[in-house]
C-alpha cells in the first residue's frame, strides 16, 4: 500500500527513508568504491608527474583534492578519469537509493538491496546518456555560434552582417543554449529519480528533465530547496552524534592507557583534520555551528611512531569511513527528496499517483482463464 499523501508533507519523509541501513549502505558503498579508485588514480597521476611519494603523502595523506598542480597532459588525463569514474559510482549509488526509496513509498519495505543494485546498473546507461546528450548539445551550439562570429572578419560588410543578426537569431540561439545548460544543471539532481521511476530510455529521461523545469518550476524548486535543507540538518545531527561518540571512546580509552593512546588518537586525527576540511560543510548547520572533528585533537601529542603510527593510520581509515557515512546520509536525503518531488510533479501535472497505480498493477492477481464448457 502506498505511503504517499501527494502533498508537500511527503517531502518530510526523505530523512527517515534515507536513514535506513539499505540506503546508507547503497550510497556509502558506491562512494567508497569510487573514492578508493580515485585515490589510486590520483596518486598514480602525481607519481607519473614526477612528484616524490613522501612529498605527496605529507601534503595530501589520503585526501588528494586540492593543490594538484600537474605539469603534463597525461597526468591531468589520469586525474580526469579518476573524477569521471567517481561520478559514475556516485550515480550508481544514487540510482540504487532512488529505487529503494520508490519501493518503500509504494509500501514495499522489504525490497532487496541486491535487486535495487541490479536495476541501478541498467538505469546507469540511461542516466549517463541523458546527461551526455544535453552536454554535447551545449558544446556544439556554442562552437557553432563561435564559428559564426568569424563572419565579422569579412572586410567592409562583416561587422554589419553580424550586428544585424545579433538579436535574431544569435540572441535566441544563446537563450536556447542557456536553457539547455540550465536543464543540464537540473539533471544532476533529478535524473536518478526520473531514470528510476518513469523512464526506460534515455530520450524519455531527457524529455522529463526539461518538462520538470518548464511545467512545474516553482514546485520542483521549492521541494528541492526543502530537501537540501533537510539534508543539511540531517548531516548536522548525525555528525553531532558521531563526534560525541568518538569523544566518549577516546576519553575512556585514555583513562588507563594514558599518553600512549592520546598520541595515537592525536596522530590519526591530525592527519584527518589537516586534509579533511571539506567535511566542515556537511557538519555545519549555519555559520559558527560547525561540529568539527578537530575538537578531538590533542595539542602536542601528534607524534606516534612505529606500531603506534600504524594504529593511527587505521584510525584515519575509520574516520574516513565515518565521514563517508555522514556524506552518504546527506546525499541519500537529497535523492529521496528528488524521488518524492518527481512523484508530486507528475501528480500535479497529469493527476497520476504513480505509486498506487504501479502497486495495483504489480500485486493484483490476474483472472484465471475461463474453463472450457463441459461436453454434453
Amino acid at each position: 500500500m502506498s505511503t504517499m499523501r501527494y502533498s508537500y508533507w511527503d517531502i518530510l519523509k526523505a530523512p527517515r527513508i534515507a536513514l535506513s541501513g539499505k540506503n546508507l549502505l547503497a550510497q556509502g558503498r558506491a562512494l567508497l568504491y569510487g573514492y578508493v579508485i580515485y585515490l589510486i588514480l590520483t596518486y598514480a597521476a602525481l607519481l607519473i608527474d614526477g612528484i616524490n611519494w613522501g612529498y605527496i603523502w605529507s601534503n595530501h595523506y589520503i585526501f588528494p583534492f586540492t593543490n594538484l598542480d600537474f605539469q603534463y597532459w597525461y597526468s591531468k588525463l589520469i586525474w580526469l578519469v579518476a573524477i569521471i569514474q567517481f561520478g559514475v559510482w556516485f550515480y550508481y549509488g544514487s540510482l540504487t537509493v532512488a529505487k529503494l526509496a520508490f519501493e518503500e513509498l509504494k509500501g514495499n519495505y522489504f525490497f532487496p538491496l541486491k535487486e535495487a543494485a541490479r536495476e541501478a546498473r541498467t538505469g546507469l546507461r540511461i542516466l549517463l546518456v541523458a546527461l551526455i546528450v544535453p552536454a554535447l548539445l551545449v558544446v556544439v551550439l556554442a562552437l557553432l555560434q563561435a564559428v559564426y562570429g568569424l563572419i565579422a572578419l569579412i572586410p567592409g560588410v562583416g561587422e554589419i552582417i553580424y550586428a544585424v543578426s545579433y538579436g535574431i537569431p544569435l540572441f535566441i540561439w544563446s537563450l536556447f543554449v542557456v536553457f539547455v545548460a540550465f536543464g543540464l544543471a537540473t539533471a544532476f539532481l533529478t535524473l536518478p529519480a526520473i531514470a528510476t521511476i518513469n523512464e526506460k530510455d534515455s530520450f524519455g529521461a531527457t524529455f522529463h528533465i526539461f518538462n520538470v523545469i518548464w511545467t512545474q518550476p516553482l514546485r520542483w524548486v521549492s521541494l528541492t530547496a526543502i530537501s537540501l535543507a533537510l539534508a543539511k540538518v540531517g548531516t548536522f545531527v548525525l555528525g553531532y552524534f558521531i563526534i560525541r561518540s568518538l569523544q566518549l571512546t577516546n576519553f575512556t580509552a585514555a583513562l588507563f592507557a594514558g599518553d600512549k593512546m592520546r598520541s595515537i588518537f592525536a596522530t590519526g586525527y591530525d592527519m584527518f583534520t589537516r586534509r579533511g576540511a571539506m567535511l566542515d560543510f556537511f557538519c555545519s548547520l549555519y555559520p559558527g555551528s560547525s561540529i568539527r572533528f578537530d575538537w578531538l585533537t590533542i595539542a602536542g601529542f601528534a607524534d606516534a611512531d612505529g606500531s603506534g603510527y600504524i594504529a593511527a593510520l587505521i584510525i584515519l581509515g575509520v574516520l574516513t569511513l565515518l565521514a563517508l557515512l555522514i556524506i552518504s546520509y546527506g546525499l541519500s536525503i537529497i535523492t529521496c527528496g528528488q524521488v518524492i518531488a518527481f512523484l508530486l510533479v507528475r501528480y500535479h501535472e497529469d493527476n497520476e499517483k504513480l505509486t498506487e497505480e504501479l502497486v495495483a498493477t504489480e500485486i493484483t492477481p490476474q483472472s484465471p482463464p475461463a474453463e472450457p464448457p463441459a461436453e454434453a
